[in-house]
């Protein structure tokens, strides 16, 4: 069964408002319609393998688990759904936790008041990282107090703690970064970094809602943007980083960006 990566497209602020609504109602239909699993192989000594469903999501209780899993501390395996929930039409994204036989003990619903925003976060469509401390660490594209994504923090016992909401400074610019694509890691400091695929202090236009950024949060949540991208003129140190960080042995992070580069015709005006 095949589940569909949402586009990413860097239209207009106008067109990408509309798209956003699209894609709010696409992630219901599919929730609704569609089932996604969630599965084990097990490989053994000799050339034949075991595969076995252990979850079939049916959109209430999650859809479109788009991130990976990782195990915590307990031995259950925690997990993020970009879709799904009880919480209405708009489908906000679940964290859910599983034992290796896939019995479900546990989960999170995002955005529990939709009335009055989802200020813990909408759509949280990368995993979770396990820190040090044994909390697990995530980021939602959506939601937050402007609504273009949040931080957050679940605990050992299930409770969600926003720790950082993008955009405080309020739309347009949002130069902390906004859209969180993907999730994060830990580096050897403690700290955590990601990165924004779009905001930034750079190509804000009417063609763009800027550029991206990389970012380092405090597990208290202290935010710091480390650099925003088209910083360099045609955008040659890039722009749009949709992935993550790894950090190397030397202690510098790498990633990667969407466009940018030496390509000179970049859609910014």
């Amino acid at each position: 069964m095949i589940i569909e990566r949402p586009h990413v497209s860097h239209s207009t602020p106008v067109q990408e408002q509309v798209m956003d609504v699209n894609m709010k109602n696409t992630r219901s239909a599919r929730a609704a319609c569609w089932a996604a699993i969630l599965f084990v192989l097990s490989a053994t000594l000799l050339s034949a393998q075991t595969f076995k469903t252990l979850v079939d999501f049916n959109g209430p209780d999650g859809a479109d688990p788009a991130g990976s899993l990782v195990q915590g501390l307990d031995g259950n395996l925690y997990g993020t759904t970009y879709s799904g929930g009880p919480y209405g039409k708009d489908d906000f994204g679940t964290i859910f936790r599983i034992n290796a036989s896939g019995e479900r003990s546990g989960s999170y619903d995002f955005c529990p008041q939709p009335q009055n925003g989802c200020v813990d976060g909408d759509g949280p469509y990368s995993g979770l990282v396990l820190g040090t401390d044994g909390n697990f660490y995530g980021t939602a594209v959506y939601g937050g107090f402007t609504g273009v994504g949040t931080i957050f923090k679940l605990s050992g016992q299930g409770a969600v703690t926003t720790l950082y909401s993008f955009c405080p400074g309020g739309l347009p610019h949002c130069i902390d970064g906004m859209n969180p694509h993907f999730g994060l890691i830990q580096g050897a400091d403690g700290n955590f970094y990601g990165t924004t695929e779009t905001g930034g202090a750079n190509c804000f236009n009417s063609l763009s809602d800027g550029c991206g950024t990389v970012f380092r949060v405090t597990p208290t949540g202290e935010m710091t943007t480390l650099y925003s991208f088209c910083s360099q003129s045609n955008c040659t140190d890039g722009l749009y980083p949709d992935g993550g960080l790894v950090q190397g042995a030397d202690g510098n992070f790498y990633g990667t960006t969407m466009s940018g580069g030496t390509d000179k015709d970049l859609g910014l005006g």
